[in-house]
């Protein structure tokens, strides 16, 4: 039975073990989603989680995870922002507005964290509705500058490769589609205006 004052420790507790991957595995029969599941059941709990440096954590793990870790932190990631949770979108939009500075960066390594930020948090409730308020300016990366000139194919990779991956949501990718700066893309691209034929813009019909 929890009290007011295990509700700090507890929190503080339970991002140590999240950050360690304690919970990615079974224990005994018992997933650690589960009891991930069941610790933060607790409205207080997840209050208190939300207040501690959470966010920085589950961004590192969205770059650079392997699958497990991944997996748990959607997991994670469902629970602290979907439903009544204690979470605010306010949050997970930080993670997002960082994942589009890191497709916008010269480095490719750098977009590719970007990318696979991105791509994991679609597959989220939370994450999706977070992105849905961002992905058209993921589209227009794509396009020519301002001032017509075109940004230089590495910098193009991690757009791509977003819009690609994040059509593979169905919400997200009719957003996309209906977009008038999907069209425009479309367009220039038949045109040969962009850049060379790839299976990612093949793709994205």
């Amino acid at each position: 039975m929890w009290t007011i004052g295990d509700f700090p420790r507890a929190a503080k507790l339970v991002l140590v073990m999240l950050d360690k991957g304690w919970f990615d595995d079974a224990v005994g029969r018992v997933e650690g989603s589960k009891i991930l599941k069941n610790l933060m059941a607790s409205d207080d709990l997840r209050k208190e989680i939300v207040t501690l440096d959470i966010v920085a954590m589950l961004e590192r793990k969205l770059e650079i995870g392997d699958c497990n870790e991944i997996r748990m932190i959607l997991i994670c990631v469902d629970i602290l922002w979907n439903g009544n949770s204690s979470g605010k979108s306010s949050e997970l939009s930080g993670i997002v507005t960082n994942s589009l500075a890191r497709l916008r960066d010269k480095d490719v390594k750098i977009q590719k964290r970007g990318v696979k930020t991105l791509s994991s948090l679609a597959q989220t409730e939370a994450g999706e509705k977070v992105i849905h308020e961002h992905v058209i300016e993921i589209v227009k990366m794509l396009l020519p500058r301002s001032d017509g000139s075109r940004p230089p194919y590495s910098q193009l990779f991690g757009p791509t490769a977003a819009v690609y991956n994040l059509c593979k949501n169905e919400t997200l990718r009719h957003q996309i589609q209906q977009s008038k700066e999907f069209a425009e893309f479309k367009l220039l691209r038949h045109d040969g205006a962009l850049f060379p034929q790839t299976r990612a813009t093949r793709s994205m019909n």
